[in-house]
């Protein structure tokens, strides 16, 4: 069955916009600082293009956990170990 224009019209028409694209529409129509997703005026620095490249490459692909990494959490911590606010920062599970 050959799908016409009209067809994949009627179905497109129940896709729902994403929230954060929505966010980001707002925000250009109002001038607003569009804080829904990070588009950067400045080229990434290299240390961190060839640290994602890396990540990319041992396939660590995917969202973490939302406390964050583990790794990171920890190393946050150690930093701040000798500082009153440590007692706050949970490392979590």
């Amino acid at each position: 069955m050959k799908l016409t224009n009209t067809a994949v019209a009627k179905r497109a028409e129940l896709i729902q916009p994403s929230q954060i694209r929505e966010a980001s529409r707002y925000c250009e129509q109002f001038g607003a600082i569009n804080l829904a997703q990070g588009l950067p005026d400045f080229a990434a620095p290299e240390i961190l293009k060839q640290a994602a490249v890396q990540a990319i490459l041992t396939d660590r692909n995917q969202y973490c956990d939302p406390w964050g990494l583990r790794e990171l959490r920890e190393s946050i911590a150690q930093k701040w170990s000798g500082n009153s606010m440590s007692r706050s920062i949970p490392i979590g599970r």
